[in-house]
């Protein structure tokens, strides 16, 4: 039965994106899957979505097959005029086997250079996206 199944997180599995530009210059975020543990993980499902007052996005599913260890793996890119939007992102994946879950809110108000760090193993400034 479903209440009999862990679905628990693993804090070193998480969701970053990182500031880059297109070719004209303009802002975009790249949404990466970052595996930061010893082990692989496997059949990541990604459902991304976004809205704020109305709004939506459309909601789209990726699946990552594997992604090795201490390993990252880009998911999409949000361009500047979605910024707006609150993205929601619902991650599922196994890892030794088991199925692990993990839901990361990015509020709009969060695209700013003030919240930016370094995001492990990408090396380069981004933002590490809340669990929920």
């Amino acid at each position: 039965m479903k209440k009999d199944l862990d679905f628990s997180s693993d804090p070193e599995v998480l969701i970053a994106i990182a500031h880059g530009n297109t070719d004209n210059g303009d802002d975009l975020w790249e949404v990466y899957l970052i595996n930061a543990l010893n082990v692989e993980i496997e059949n990541a499902i990604v459902v991304a979505s976004g809205e704020r007052g109305g709004i939506k996005s459309a909601t789209n599913r990726y699946l990552i097959k594997k992604v090795p260890p201490r390993n990252i793996q880009m998911i999409e890119i949000i361009m500047a005029d979605a910024q707006i939007l609150n993205h929601k992102y619902w991650l599922s994946y196994y890892k030794l086997g088991e199925v692990r879950e993990s839901r990361f809110i990015l509020e709009s108000e969060s695209f700013t250079e003030a919240e930016w760090n370094e995001i492990p193993l990408l090396n380069k400034q981004g933002i590490s996206l809340q669990r929920q």
